[in-house]
């Protein structure tokens, strides 16, 4: 099989929309590339999606926006390259690897990126237009009466409320 030889292949020119089921791991090299009137792509609720493929979504130049999904954690090499309808893309917090030229001739997109993050520090060595937003709580709880905490992808720690910590001696 050579690149792009996915089953829908002749149908490319009629997909407008993708809907990828929870169950769904990865999207394969090349595996949506020349989707040029694809427009929306959805993941569904529970996503276990943990790669975007290389050149996965190739050239597909109606695709304005993406939110991927919180399980994703690699993006392959010019997984989103060509696309220059793209303006938005949700980078997840657990994204820990980006290929080279993910978003290669894609000049109008700006990334939505957790502060202090992979992704933020990806866009700045790439010179790609980003956007920080703050990293999403990994862990919280009580720890006083009136006090609670939580602990944010960064790895910053903040404690809130007022009063005394509970003693852990």
């Amino acid at each position: 099989a050579g690149y792009g030889d996915v089953p829908w292949a002749q149908y490319r020119d009629s997909i407008k929309e993708l809907d990828v089921a929870a169950g769904v791991t990865s999207l394969s090299d090349w595996s949506m590339y020349h989707c040029f009137n694809l427009q929306k792509v959805a993941f569904a609720d529970g996503s276990k999606l943990s790669s975007v493929g290389m050149l996965a979504f190739l050239d597909d130049y109606s695709l304005a926006s993406i939110a991927l999904p919180d399980s994703v954690s690699r993006i392959s090499w010019g997984a989103f390259s060509y696309c220059s309808g793209l303006k938005d893309v949700y980078i997840p917090d657990g994204v820990s690897w980006i290929g080279g030229g993910a978003f290669d001739h894609a000049e109008g997109v700006t990334l939505s990126v957790a502060r202090g993050s992979y992704a933020a520090d990806w866009a700045k060595a790439n010179g790609v237009k980003y956007t920080e937003r703050e990293p999403a709580a990994i862990a919280s709880g009580n720890c006083g009466d009136s006090l609670t905490w939580k602990l944010t992808g960064d790895g910053v720690l903040s404690i809130e409320g007022t009063g005394d910590m509970q003693a852990y001696a």
